[in-house]
């Protein structure tokens, strides 16, 4: 019996490598480059659930990995606002880009 897993337990097996790599002092960015080798050569890439299914994309993958690395939210819709009390509209936080 082969078992398939959904994209949030790939999401969660990606971050918990990602975060042994860490400790055990590797560097990250090259860590990553395998998640790289298999977006870019999709016959490398172990399947991890039938066609169709809620699997996930190497490219996915390697955001949420960037994601996560970066500390981005990954869309202008998330972060950090202030809610302006005088016209009850929020602004965006400046960055330290």
């Amino acid at each position: 019996m082969k078992f398939l897993s959904n994209r949030k337990q790939v999401y969660r097996t990606d971050l918990f490598s990602l975060q042994l790599c860490r400790n055990v002092g590797f560097d990250l960015e090259n860590c990553l480059d395998t998640v790289w080798a298999m977006a870019a050569n999709p016959d490398l890439a172990v399947p991890v659930s039938k066609p169709g299914a809620a699997g996930a994309s190497p490219l996915q993958r390697m955001k949420r990995l960037r994601m996560e690395l970066d500390g981005s939210p990954g869309s202008d819709e998330y972060g950090l606002f202030e809610y302006q009390r005088a016209d009850s509209s929020l602004l965006r936080m400046a960055g330290d880009d």
